[in-house]
C-alpha cells in the first residue's frame, strides 16, 4: 500500500527531512504556516534527489493558530488519500497545527501520527503503531542511500604500509607541524614516480617532524634523508593525511554524557555520477544531521571552485539541511593577500561553508563539535 506522509511546515524543518527518510515514505503532502511559507521550497529542494517521492502539486497554506483552518486542512489530505496508509508527522508545526492533526488521525481508523525527537534519536508514535516509540540510528550510508546516492569507499588506510592507529599519530604530529611540516609535505608531493621514493631533509625543525614520523613508523629516516615505501603510503602524505586526523579528531568527540558525539563518522567516501565522482572527504552524523567535511591540503587550496564543488555536493544529499565545513593546513599569512582572503571568506559565507585554515586546525575537533551543536550557520 501506498504510503503518504504529511508534513507540517512551520519553524525548523530537519525532523520533517528525517520522517520522510526514516519511514521511507512514497508520497509527501505540506500543510505549511502562511508565515512560514519560505521554508516549503527549502524542504522540496532538500527531498528532491529522491526520486521515488510523489509531491503535491502545491502545499496547502494556514494561519499556523487557526484551528478551523488546520482541521479542514488535514481533512481534506485525510479524504484524498483514504485509501492509502496515511501518517502524520506532528514534529515540525505550531501547537495548534499539531493538535489538528492529531484530531483529525484520531478521528480515522488506520491513519497514524508519531512525533519525532531527534535529539535522542526516537519516533514516538502517538497514533497506530502498538510501541509507544521506536528508537533509530542512521547510519551515514542509509543518510546517502535515502537520497538515491551509493556510496563507495576509497581505500585511505588499507593499503598503506602502516597501521591505521599509526596513520592517524602520523596525521596529528603533521597537523601541528606548521611552516615546517607544510615544507616538508610540498616536497613530497614533487617526488612523482612509483614505488618507494626519498625526499631530503633540508632544516632542523624538518628533521624533529622527521624524526617523530620515523619513531612511529610511518616513513624511514637515514640522517638527510627519508623514505617513502610504496605509492599508497606517498598518497597519504600527498593529501590523504589531512582527511585521517579531520576523520580521527571527530570519532573523539564526546557529548556531556560521555557518549560519543556523532552517530557516526565515515571517511573517504565516492558518490558515482553521471558526471564527475563526487567525493566526501568525511561525513559526520550527528542527530541524523549530516556535517560535510571538505579537506585540501596542497596547493591553491584558497580557490572558490573548491566551495562551489561542497556547494554541489550537498545540494544533492540535502542542501542547507546539511552543515558545510572547509578543511585546509594552509595558512592565510601564506597568502599575503588580505584582499584575496577577504574574498575566499565572503563566497565561504554566501554559501554558507565554515572555513577552518592551518591556524585553527589543531582545533578541528572542538570546531566540528560547536558545528554539530550550535552552528555558525543554522540548519533549516
Amino acid at each position: 500500500m501506498e504510503r503518504v506522509q504529511v508534513l507540517l511546515v512551520g519553524g525548523r524543518q530537519t525532523p520533517n527531512l528525517l520522517g520522510t527518510l526514516l519511514l521511507s515514505s512514497d508520497r509527501v503532502e505540506l500543510i505549511v504556516s502562511r508565515d512560514e511559507r519560505d521554508k516549503a521550497p527549502l524542504l522540496r529542494k532538500a527531498l528532491a534527489p529522491m526520486e521515488s517521492l510523489a509531491w503535491p502539486q502545491e502545499a496547502m497554506e494556514v494561519e499556523a493558530n487557526d484551528l478551523g483552518a488546520n482541521l479542514k486542512a488535514c481533512e481534506q489530505i485525510y479524504q484524498r488519500h483514504k485509501d492509502k496508509e496515511l501518517v502524520f508527522n506532528l514534529t515540525c508545526g505550531s501547537k495548534v497545527m499539531a493538535i489538528a492533526a492529531y484530531e483529525v488521525a484520531r478521528r480515522h481508523a488506520g491513519v497514524k501520527a508519531f512525533y519525532l525527537d531527534s535529539a535522542n534519536g526516537r519516533i514516538v508514535w502517538l497514533l497506530g503503531e502498538e510501541e509507544a516509540s521506536k528508537p533509530f540510528r542512521l547510519s551515514v550510508e542509509e543518510y546517502l542511500t535515502a537520497y538515491g546516492r551509493k556510496p563507495e569507499r576509497k581505500p585511505v588506510f588499507e593499503k598503506l604500509t602502516f597501521s591505521r592507529e599509526q596513520a592517524c599519530r602520523g596525521a596529528a604530529i603533521l597537523a601541528r607541524g606548521g611552516s615546517a611540516a607544510r615544507s616538508l609535505l610540498e616536497r613530497i608531493r614533487q617526488k612523482q614516480g612509483s614505488g618507494r621514493r626519498a625526499v631530503d631533509v633540508e632544516t632542523p625543525q624538518e628533521h624533529r617532524f622527521v624524526a617523530e614520523l620515523a619513531n612511529i613508523g610511518v616513513l624511514e629516516e637515514d640522517e638527510d634523508t627519508f623514505w617513502i615505501r610504496s605509492n599508497e603510503d606517498w598518497n597519504f602524505f600527498k593529501g590523504n593525511w589531512l582527511e585521517a586526523y579531520v576523520w580521527s579528531e571527530a570519532v573523539k568527540q564526546k557529548d556531556e554524557q560521555g557518549h560519543s558525539l556523532f552517530d557516526e563518522v565515515e571517511i573517504g567516501l565516492e558518490i558515482p555520477s553521471e558526471a564527475a565522482r563526487k567525493e566526501i572527504d568525511v561525513a559526520c552524523l550527528y542527530q541524523s544531521q549530516l556535517l560535510l567535511c571538505s579537506c585540501k591540503a596542497g596547493r591553491d587550496p584558497f580557490s572558490t571552485s573548491h566551495l562551489d564543488e561542497l556547494s554541489a555536493l550537498s545540494n544533492l544529499i540535502g542542501g542547507r539541511f546539511c552543515s558545510r565545513v572547509f578543511i585546509t593546513n594552509s595558512t592565510f599569512s601564506e597568502l599575503h593577500n588580505s584582499k584575496r582572503q577577504g574574498e575566499f571568506l565572503a563566497q565561504a559565507k554566501q554559501r554558507e561553508i565554515v572555513v577552518v585554515a592551518g591556524e585553527e586546525l589543531t582545533r578541528i575537533g572542538a570546531i566540528l563539535k560547536r558545528q554539530a551543536t550550535e552552528p555558525d550557520f543554522r540548519r533549516v
